[in-house]
């Protein structure tokens, strides 16, 4: 039997990371004392034939998982990326400041109130600015909002 080998990361103290090479990925087995044993190494990562580099582009970094999880920075566009495959869910835990514009394609679903200074706007009805139309006195309701 081979004893256990230690993988080089690419941190392991304080900040440590786990990322354990593949079976059948390419690797290189490093023992000082010429026998595979306790100040045994393994480094790991090269590219070849059958698992060859996803990019030459030298300005992207750039992670590519089995399930089809891209995460991608461009330091030459300053654009980041994070490509869940379908199913795929994220989870930030922290107060989240967006210093930009935020474009969202479906539902958002909050759990306390949602609230802002600014106009909030449904197509082209104002929330601060809308008339409504059939204002009537008393205990009736009035009309739908005017855009």
């Amino acid at each position: 039997d081979t004893p256990e080998i230690r993988c080089l990361n690419a941190r392991a103290g304080i900040d440590s990371s786990w990322d354990m090479p593949s079976v059948d990925e390419e690797c290189v087995v490093i023992s000082p004392c010429g026998e595979i044993g306790p100040s045994s190494f393994v480094l790991y990562g090269f590219y070849n034939e059958q698992h060859p580099a996803p990019s030459d582009d030298l300005n992207l970094k750039l992670r590519m998982f089995s399930d089809g999880c891209v995460i991608a920075y461009d330091v030459s566009t300053h654009h980041l990326s994070a490509i869940l495959p379908n199913g795929g869910t994220a989870r930030i835990v922290a107060n989240v400041e967006i210093d930009g514009a935020l474009h969202v394609t479906k539902g958002i679903t909050a759990v306390e109130d949602i609230s802002t200074q600014a106009d909030v706007l449904a197509g082209p009805i104002s929330l601060q600015k809308h008339k409504t139309s059939g204002v009537k006195g008393g205990s009736e309701s009035s009309g739908e909002p005017i855009p």
